[in-house]
């Protein structure tokens, strides 16, 4: 699998689908952060029905990473709402 592909492929859909969760958790947006998480699942199931070459290994670590720093953000404004 070319690096093309890669951005434009399941990874690049789902870096795409991350960022745009990370703006709409900052920004308050709820109907941003639900079509973000619909975009994300979209993105999830189109990796795992064509998985990524062990090449990209350092990808999947930014793009777990980035996951992680959402949640953080997403625990934060449940916690904020409560």
């Amino acid at each position: 699998m070319s690096t093309a592909t890669l951005e434009h492929g399941p990874l690049g859909a789902l870096e795409q689908a991350l960022q745009e969760e990370r703006r709409a958790l900052l920004d308050n947006d709820v109907m941003a952060l639900l079509a973000s998480t619909e975009a994300k699942v979209r993105a999830l199931r189109q990796a795992e029905a064509h998985p990524p070459p062990a090449a990209a290994a350092a990808r999947l670590d930014e793009l777990r990473r980035l996951n992680q720093a959402n949640g953080v953000l997403l625990a934060r404004r449940r916690r904020e709402v409560d």
